[in-house]
């Protein structure tokens, strides 16, 4: 335990350091990050299931760029995206043509690292696959079959255990650890209600199989040895079946470490174990030190193995005479909130939230939680051979999952389901830990405690006591942040109460932008409440996240604007997500004035005329922001003829500090005549990488450049960060 702790710290401050937690492969050396034609050839260690197909994992790959005469540049992993691969199998050895693609950074914060999480996966790159042909097969490549094989009936057989997609996906995410099949309100909703790690294949289902193995193997004649050995093998199968998960190996690891100490007559250290497990993981994938997975399975099992024992002790529960049935429920309590309270700052950190009635779940659900593994299982296979059968022994699952989902419907839709904290800094997680040790240490020692140690001892139980603002994110003052959403419009204004304002919210390239990027900014940043969301038009590429955003159940909208005389479908939509959601629907028209918090909006456009005549980007709504010293145009996709319009209109008031690119830089907007009424320090361009309309144009970069503002390009910067304070801003952009 000792060791694997110094190397989690060592990989911490390398990490922080800014220290690559993995060694380049020769193909990273070469590889551009640009989208290649390759070669590829290496053997298949699993297929799963995707929401575009399927994806196939390769392995120890060798690849040729085609375009150039690199050859044979070694790979640790590919992930291969493709229609079907249902004629490939694990163990296999192919050969890949396709793209080559490297994973994405993110661009934004609080948004998803796929690099890293892929990396620390061993998959280097993506590859979209054209043509896959059989090479060779590896020498394991019969067990891999049949295990893959093995894994699919029991797929087949799970979906036909209930007509509920939902349910059937549940059933597979319990016994298969394929998640693929759940929706994500489902999801979401177990989230909410603390309860989305009972689909984690964990020790609690290896314990329960292996429990049920040994007793079974040993009624069947065979001895201590024989049957522990057996069940042994059968739970690595099992592991290597499911593709193996972080906490499906730890807990396989652990158990392994149990059936050796047993056969050789030694203690079973859960500690020890748990150890072992991680230094054994961590050799093989170091970038797992910083991966969530990771953190929350082992702080989980560490929270059992320590923190249960010393708040049990600290209480004096130990040596109390109890009823078995009060023990237990006492011990289930304190587990419960051992692990909540040990995981809260991991939660915080990759989540922005936590759910504090995931304890009361947990305790009306793990009682009969080994029925329902029991009773998933038993389905899985007699489904195989009756679909009637099947259904009847999954009855028990049936019921324990629709009183889960019942549960946490219930307790997620209660006030503080979930704690939004923001994501707290290094060092506020590493302040509550040190809390966490130094309060047990006392509560452990406080019959003999001296003053000191007792003054220090409550101010660290009051510093947990106080977690959700120990753990809170700090706010920097007002901001103002373009997002970015790839071929797109997104502004976030942020007070300094935490509110927000949104100026358009879409994408026409990010997929479900509002859960993909804004959402998580907002998160991040604990942003609780958006006091309005401003539309400037209707195209997609402004308006397709608002239904996302309105549907959160974090996250909550009070007001929706939308440019007077606005007609057409995507309004009639935009209007009926928000009615549904309870947010104020509103118009605004030229020379309207809006305030929100220390934000004040006055709008300069469309006029009546112009909504009624004009195209629809041209009938943008265009407003000026004003916040203490700080002044800001935003401007749709309006083009020259409404520039014009602008100058004719309001000469001096167009004058402003920082200019939201028009149309995304079409060389059909930003004339000269604009940029030199805006005269805006700095300007913002909101387009998509490699986009198909070739925003930001020369042209209107140039015309940028000669009217002397300085120049930010979501593209190329990811989000633009302006902090804004009284006496003027600074910008700054998120991958810089």
């Amino acid at each position: 335990m000792l060791v694997f702790a110094v190397l989690m710290g060592t990989g911490f401050f390398l990490h922080l350091a800014g220290i690559k937690l993995y060694s380049e492969t020769p193909l990273d050396k070469v590889f551009n990050g640009k989208a290649t034609r390759i070669c590829a050839v290496g053997e298949v260690e699993n297929i799963t299931a995707g929401s575009g197909g399927e994806k196939l994992f390769l392995k120890d790959c060798s690849v040729d760029i085609t375009d150039t005469k690199s050859k044979d540049l070694f790979a640790n992993g590919l992930l291969i995206y493709g229609e079907d691969f249902g004629e490939h199998y694990p163990g296999e050895i192919i050969k890949i043509t396709g793209i080559l693609k490297a994973f994405e950074k993110p661009d934004n914060p609080g948004e998803f690292d796929r690099f890293s999480y892929y990396r620390a996966r061993g998959a280097d790159y993506s590859i979209t696959a054209e043509k896959a042909e059989h090479i060779g097969e590896s020498g394991l490549c019969f067990l891999k079959k049949l295990l893959y094989k093995c894994r699919k009936s029991l797929e087949a057989s799970i979906s036909d255990l209930s007509e509920d997609v939902d349910e059937a996906g549940i059933f597979k995410a319990f016994f298969l650890g394929d998640k693929s099949g759940l929706s994500d309100g489902t999801y979401e909703i177990l989230q909410l209600g603390g309860a989305a790690h009972i689909l984690a294949i964990s020790g609690l289902h290896l314990s329960l199989l292996a429990s049920l193995l040994l007793r079974a193997l040993q009624k069947a004649g065979l001895g201590k040895l024989g049957a522990s050995v057996t069940a042994d093998i059968v739970l690595l199968l099992y592991v290597i079946m499911l593709d193996g998960s972080i906490s499906a190996w730890r807990a396989y690891i652990m158990f392994s470490v149990s059936v050796l100490a047993k056969l050789a007559g030694r203690t079973y250290d859960l500690l020890s174990a748990l150890g072992l497990a991680g230094i054994l993981i961590i050799a093989r994938r170091p970038l797992y030190i910083i991966d969530p997975a990771f953190l929350l399975s082992f702080s989980s099992v560490f929270a059992v193995g320590a923190v249960y024992p010393a708040v049990k002790s600290a209480l004096f529960l130990q040596d109390k005479r109890q009823s078995k049935i009060k023990g237990k429920v006492i011990d289930a309590v304190l587990i419960s909130a051992s692990v909540q309270m040990t995981t809260l700052p991991l939660s915080a950190y990759n989540y922005y939230y936590f759910c504090p009635y995931g304890i009361l779940v947990n305790l009306a659900v793990m009682p009969f939680l080994s029925f329902a593994l029991i009773s998933v299982i038993l389905g899985a296979f007699f489904g195989m051979a009756s679909s009637l059968a099947g259904t009847f022994f999954a009855g028990v699952a049936h019921y324990f999952f629709k009183g889960l989902m019942s549960l946490c419907v219930f307790f997620s839709e209660l006030p503080g389901a979930a704690v939004l904290t923001g994501k707290p800094e290094w060092w506020q997680v590493a302040v509550y830990y040190a809390a966490l040790i130094f309060a047990l240490r006392f509560a452990l020692g406080k019959r003999k405690a001296c003053g000191r140690m007792r003054l220090f001892g409550r101010l660290s139980f009051a510093l947990l006591a106080a977690a959700p603002a120990l753990l809170s994110h700090f706010a920097c003052g007002p901001s103002l942040n373009a997002l970015y959403v790839g071929q797109g419009d997104c502004a976030v204004l942020i007070d300094d109460s935490n509110e927000a304002v949104i100026i358009d919210c879409g994408s026409s390239d990010k997929k479900d932008v509002a859960k993909s990027v804004i959402l998580p900014f907002l998160r991040s940043q604990g942003v609780r409440n958006v006091s309005a969301v401003l539309l400037s038009h209707s195209d997609a590429d402004h308006i397709n996240g608002f239904e996302g955003l309105a549907k959160d159940r974090i996250v909550r909208i009070k007001n929706v604007i939308i440019p007077a005389g606005g007609s057409g479908d995507e309004w009639k939509e935009i209007k009926k997500a928000a009615q549904s959601e309870k947010i104020i629907f509103n118009t605004v028209t030229q020379g309207d004035s809006i305030s929100f918090g220390s934000f004040r909006f006055f709008v300069l456009s469309p006029g009546a005329e112009t909504a009624k005549k004009a195209d629809k980007n041209e009938s943008s709504m265009v407003i000026r922001l004003d916040t203490g010293g700080f002044s800001a145009l935003f401007t749709g996709d309006i083009g020259k003829e409404t520039e014009e319009r602008l100058i004719k209109d309001f000469g001096e008031l167009l004058d402003t500090d920082y200019l939201k690119c028009p149309h995304h830089g079409s060389k059909y907007s930003s004339s000269e005549a604009f940029l030199k009424a805006v005269s805006p320090a700095a300007v913002t361009v909101s387009a998509g990488r490699n986009n198909r309309y070739g925003h930001p144009s020369d042209e209107t970069l140039k015309r940028l450049s000669y009217a002397g503002c300085s120049i930010f390009r979501t593209d190329t910067a990811g989000a633009v960060i302006t902090e804004l304070s009284g006496s003027g801003f600074i910008i700054s952009s998120f991958r810089s």
